[in-house]
């Protein structure tokens, strides 16, 4: 099972995911979780522009469908929603975190959009919307907490 959980950065994926892995861990104990920043520190050297954000999103998506091959749960969290070999997992989910830019702006924990670099996507880089997620979560449901969103979540990864 392949769970992808993405949106802007400072959407709340991190986070998210995180609290989705805690509650999942008992039931799937080869559960893994694979963040897009601590992914970035295993493979240094990538940068931040559109053929280094493809080629990270590139080894996410086969790191993923290799360990979901080999009997693990991933968790996957990233900017985009293009998935790859991540598709052709029978148990795939994603989960799209629709939050708008002027609160991931206003939350920035990275200081991304403070400091004006470029190559930031939904900035100077266009964010290509997912057309068809399995889950959305909004700004709306983000307000009524964490678990509310893990218990979205949840139910629509549980048969």
């Amino acid at each position: 099972m392949i769970i992808w959980v993405y949106g802007l950065s400072g959407s709340g994926k991190t986070t998210l995911a995180k609290a989705l892995y805690g509650e999942m861990i008992r039931y799937y104990p080869r559960l893994i979780f694979l963040d897009g920043e601590d992914l970035r520190r295993v493979v240094p050297g990538i940068g931040y522009d559109e053929i280094g954000r493809a080629k990270i999103g590139e080894i996410k998506c086969g790191l993923a469908a290799l360990l979901d091959a080999q009997g693990c749960a991933v968790i996957v969290t990233g900017v985009s929603w293009r998935h790859g070999d991540a598709l052709l997992v029978p148990k795939y989910f994603d989960i799209f975190l629709d939050i708008p830019i002027e609160e991931c702006r206003r939350r920035d924990p990275k200081g991304l959009y403070a400091s004006g670099d470029r190559n930031v996507i939904g900035v100077d880089l266009t964010y290509r919307r997912p057309r068809n997620p399995k889950l959305t979560i909004s700004a709306g449901d983000q307000m009524r907490g964490i678990q509310h969103c893990v218990d979205l979540m949840l139910a629509a990864i549980t048969p």
